[in-house]
């Protein structure tokens, strides 16, 4: 499917490539929007259905079958040279995006098909055939022979299709690393080489450092002769309490709405709960979330094991003022008309807006990125996630890692635009 911005051009291209691999790109409303969004901007997609996409027959779908990285970068190649062919395409601003096997796909075009490109997106995309089949459950084995190749038997094979064994083909003056706070610091740890022993962007020695993970506590207002059908819970939040409450300036932070607990939710956490009683509760609750902001420390991080298993130590902080804002938000939930309020808190085995371990700074020494999110030791690389927080906040971590993602975006635009991307 192809998408012409309104106009005579010439118009950037996205080409767009689907995941599964084995789905079907259609004229719908999806990606949330982003293709309306391009051309909106001015900024054309061509979307196709190469080999392994369903919709065209069996044999047409299997092609993709023991072949990733093989035969449909031929079609890879077609599309953009098709591109080239329209005199409303500039040839110079052509970018290539897509997520899962579509990230593979990004990836095997910047590293095997370099010259094509003026920018790429790869979202969750495997890079390492061998890792990645490997990393699958157990019961997926067997179909992952079958689908991609067998790792222990044909590494050669699966080494020769993986975008990492082209790296150094890639030619790009930028990069942006967006992984989230975990994996972007284990993305750059895992970099450590002779030249950077420490990994990439780590010359200060705070990568994977300073981990922060609010601290929460679940409240169910149970309402025994009342049924909550609830269809959108997730509609108030309070922030009267973030400096405080009265006479006890350190507890505080946020009270949101948690959502609408289901009874399999309940016994998930709590199994021996009987069923019944699980289900009576979840009808008849209306859940709260008590969030109070976890203070940076250094010993707190993700690292790397010598065996290369990740391993996350944390200890939380400030857990006492933390305990006394959740009983004024017990004690309020009991003044406005709930005679139970149960609690559950959660830990870092359910990690909950985690940030920090790549924190910006302006001192080179203290911070791995200065503040608009660019590495102080390499003046091409960007780690634009949750990573750069210098603190946690007490409040959810998107809306302020959307405004500082489009901050840096903006500054993006301006060296670009300077061709000075390095």
């Amino acid at each position: 499917w192809l998408y012409r911005p309104k106009g005579d051009g010439p118009f950037p291209v996205l080409l767009s490539i689907h995941g599964c691999p084995e789905a079907q790109e259609r004229p719908t409303y999806a990606y949330t929007g982003l293709y309306q969004y391009l051309l909106s901007r001015g900024v054309g997609v061509l979307a196709p259905n190469v080999r392994g996409s369903s919709g065209y027959g069996i044999t047409y779908q299997k092609l993709i079958h023991r072949d990733w990285g093989g035969d449909e970068l031929k079609d890879f190649e077609a599309a953009v040279k098709y591109l080239h062919s329209l005199p409303w395409v500039n040839r110079d601003r052509i970018g290539v995006y897509g997520g899962s096997f579509g990230g593979f796909a990004t990836l095997s075009c910047v590293s095997r098909l370099p010259d094509y490109w003026a920018a790429a997106v790869d979202l969750v995309g495997p890079s390492n055939l061998v890792t990645f089949a490997k990393a699958v459950p157990p019961t997926w084995r067997a179909s992952m022979k079958a689908w991609v190749g067998d790792p222990e038997t044909e590494q050669d094979f699966l080494m020769s299709r993986s975008p990492v064994t082209y790296v150094d083909q890639i030619k790009a003056p930028l990069f942006v690393l967006s992984a989230g706070a975990i994996n972007s610091a284990l993305i750059l740890l895992r970099s450590a080489s002779p030249r950077w022993p420490e990994g990439l962007a780590n010359r200060s020695g705070v990568v994977g450092r300073f981990l922060m993970n609010h601290h929460l506590t679940g409240l169910m207002g149970v309402l025994p002769s009342t049924v909550n059908d609830t269809k959108f819970p997730k509609t108030l939040s309070v922030n009267d309490f973030y400096h405080g409450i009265a006479g006890d300036p350190l507890a505080r932070g946020n009270i949101q709405m948690l959502g609408n607990i289901q009874g399999p939710m309940i016994r998930a956490a709590y199994p021996f709960a009987p069923r019944r009683a699980a289900n009576w509760l979840g009808r008849h609750s209306i859940d709260w979330l008590v969030m109070s902001e976890d203070p940076p420390r250094a010993e707190n991080r993700v690292r790397l094991l010598p065996d290369g298993t990740p391993e996350i130590t944390w200890r939380p902080a400030d857990l006492a003022a933390h305990a006394r804002f959740v009983r004024h938000a017990r004690a309020l939930l009991r003044r406005i008309g709930f005679p139970v309020v149960l609690r559950h808190s959660f830990g870092i085995e359910s990690p909950s807006h985690q940030c920090g371990t790549v924190r910006m700074g302006t001192d080179p020494a203290a911070s791995a990125l200065d503040p608009l999110c660019r590495a102080h030791d390499h003046p091409n690389l960007y780690v634009v996630d949750a990573g750069c927080f210098p603190s946690s906040a007490a409040v959810n971590p998107a809306l302020t890692v959307a405004a500082q993602a489009l901050r840096v975006g903006a500054h993006l635009t301006q060296v670009l635009a300077t061709g000075k991307a390095a």
